[in-house]
């Protein structure tokens, strides 16, 4: 366990999470149904489209500049986390020091992200630039927190789509907070990536819940569709889930 300031707080906001329930999730404790059988996975707390825009993120996302060299597309740049999910936390949870952030991204004819994971209180910095598919789609951003981190550490992400390197006002970057919260480890087994889905999201855990459909959104497409719905993603539920990223370079820094 980490011995960081807030820790109390934090878990307490966890509780909050948990204690809302879960359409279809089945719980580890009994006996988990077939992929065939997993219908309707929802996340519960918005079920209608936010109509968001490009300034408008999930629950603690601030847009620090502006994107305005992005491309307009027939859809808007929009980063997948529901503004609601956390109840209120600031902190966007995941289970996995592996994780990824999804975010919408119009076709662009050249563009480079940037994703930076600091901690806010070793001073310590690592970033990784990514080139981004011309073609567009929902891209996902990959997030690997340090080996060393323990149960709700947290680490402050920033996520930045540079399409002019010679004004940075133009381009947009978004910054976040990732809090660490394992599981035991017999509790994350599944015999699919529905079924490992359905838990993400019994325990209120976005990230990963949105990462396991991910893996299988062109085998499971009402599936994939009906989830980003379920967290306010209509106009988006059908965008092309492209791979992503070729890495450019990583760099690392301590204050």
């Amino acid at each position: 366990m980490s011995n960081r300031p807030g820790k109390l707080l934090f878990a307490g906001l966890m509780g909050l999470a948990l204690a809302f329930p879960f359409g279809i999730s089945p719980s580890y404790g009994s006996t988990v149904k077939s992929s065939s059988q997993l219908i309707a996975l929802k996340f519960p707390q918005a079920n209608t489209d936010r109509g968001q825009t490009a300034t408008s993120g999930g629950g603690g996302v601030r847009q620090t500049s502006g994107g305005s060299c992005l491309t307009k597309g027939k859809l808007p740049f929009q980063l997948l986390i529901p503004g609601d999910y956390n109840q209120g936390s600031s902190f966007h949870n995941t289970a996995n020091k592996e994780t990824f952030i999804y975010a919408y991204v119009p076709p662009q004819s050249e563009v480079t992200a940037k994703v930076q994971l600091a901690d806010p209180i070793t001073k310590e910095q690592n970033q990784t630039t990514f080139a981004v598919p011309k073609e567009g789609g929902i891209v996902r951003f990959p997030v690997t927190l340090p080996d060393n981190a323990l149960e709700d550490d947290f680490y402050n992400v920033t996520l930045t789509l540079v399409c002019d390197a010679n004004n940075a006002e133009d381009n947009l970057t978004m910054e976040l907070t990732v809090n660490y919260t394992p599981l035991a480890p017999s509790s994350t087994k599944a015999d699919s990536s529905l079924a490992k889905a359905a838990f993400y999201a019994e325990q209120g855990l976005w990230l990963d819940a949105l990462n396991a459909l991910a893996a299988i959104a062109k085998e499971e497409p009402e599936e994939w569709q009906e989830f980003l719905e379920s967290g306010g993603f209509k106009t988006w539920a059908e965008a092309p889930v492209v791979e992503c990223c070729q890495m450019v370079k990583t760099s690392a820094s301590a204050n």
